[in-house]
C-alpha cells in the first residue's frame, strides 16, 4: 500500500454529505452481480480497505468516512492504483538476477470506490451503489474508538442498514483503548438475533495479529487477556436498506433540498 497522508482527528459534527455518491475510480465495472463487494466503514486513512483490495480477492471495494475525509481516501486510493516500479530478486545456485517490473499496489481488475457515510445517517446510505449498500463483506477495523455510548449505537444501526440478508460484517478491534465500547458493539448487533457472531481464532490471523496478553485482575479466570479481536456476524435474520426504501429516502431528500 502507498504511502499514506495524515487526516485530520475524526468529527461526528463534520461537513454534510454531498450528492457524490460512491464515484468508481475504475468505471469499467457498471454491475457488481455475483461477486465479492467490499464495504469498509470508517476507513480513516484506508488502509484497511486498500490492504484487502491489494490481495485482489474482492472484484470491487469502497471506502466510506465522513464527507471532510473522502478527498483524502480519494487521494489514497488513486495512488494505490498507479503503476509502481518494483525490484525483484531472482538466485538460483548457479547466477543472481534483479528484474525490474511494474505493477500497481491494487490489481487494475479491482475496483476502487470513495462515498461519504456518516453512521446513523440512512439519507448516506440510500445514496451508496447498490452493490456497496448491500455488500457480501462489510469491514470496519478499530471503529468503537469513543466512549460516546450515541456513537456506538449510530454505527450499529448503519452495520444494520448496510448488510444484506446472509451477508457477513467482519470487525478487528483493539480492546486496549474502548473495551466496553466495543463489547458495546458486538452486544448491539446481536442484541436482535438478526446477526450471528463468531469470534475468529488466532491461528485463522496472519502472523503478528490476535496476541495474547497476560493481566493479573484476568489470573483467577483464564490468565488470559485478549487485546486484539476480530468477529465475523453473519446476518441471518432481516436485511438491509432495499432498493425502494433507498429511492424513497432518496426522493424525500430531494424535495427537502427543493424547498
Amino acid at each position: 500500500v502507498a504511502n499514506v497522508p495524515t487526516i485530520p482527528d475524526r468529527r461526528d459534527d463534520d461537513a454534510t454529505a454531498t450528492n457524490n455518491s460512491s464515484p468508481l475510480l475504475e468505471k469499467k465495472k457498471a454491475s457488481f452481480d455475483d461477486s465479492l463487494t467490499v464495504l469498509e466503514l470508517g476507513a480513516g486513512t484506508g488502509v484497511a480497505g486498500l490492504a484487502l483490495a491489494a490481495t485482489g480477492l474482492p472484484t470491487a471495494v469502497a471506502l466510506t468516512d465522513l464527507p471532510g475525509v473522502c478527498d483524502f481516501l480519494r487521494h489514497n486510493a488513486s495512488r494505490n492504483k498507479e503503476t509502481k516500479r518494483f525490484s525483484e530478486q531472482r538466485t538460483t545456485k548457479e547466477s543472481s538476477s534483479r528484474k525490474s517490473i511494474s505493477l500497481p499496489a491494487i490489481p487494475q481488475d479491482v475496483a476502487l470506490a470513495v462515498a461519504p457515510l456518516r453512521w446513523g445517517v440512512k439519507t448516506d446510505v440510500a445514496k451508496l451503489h447498490p452493490s456497496f449498500r448491500n455488500p457480501k463483506v462489510l469491514l470496519g477495523a478499530d471503529l468503537a474508538y469513543t466512549e460516546d455510548v450515541s456513537v456506538v449505537r449510530r454505527l450499529a444501526a448503519t452495520v444494520s442498514s448496510c448488510v444484506p440478508l446472509h451477508g457477513v460484517a467482519v470487525f478487528a478491534s483493539c480492546r486496549d483503548h474502548r473495551p466496553e465500547s466495543v463489547d458495546l458493539l458486538e452486544k448491539l448487533l446481536v442484541s436482535d438475533g438478526e446477526f450471528l457472531a463468531r469470534r475468529v481464532r488466532g491461528d485463522e490471523l496472519a502472523e503478528g495479529f490476535g496476541r495474547i496478553e497476560r493481566r493479573e485482575e484476568d489470573e483467577e479466570k483464564d490468565g488470559r487477556f485478549e487485546s486484539f479481536r476480530v468477529v465475523e456476524f453473519r446476518r441471518v435474520a432481516g436485511d438491509g436498506m432495499s432498493d425502494a426504501e433507498a429511492e424513497a429516502i432518496r426522493a424525500r431528500d430531494a424535495h427537502g433540498d427543493a424547498q
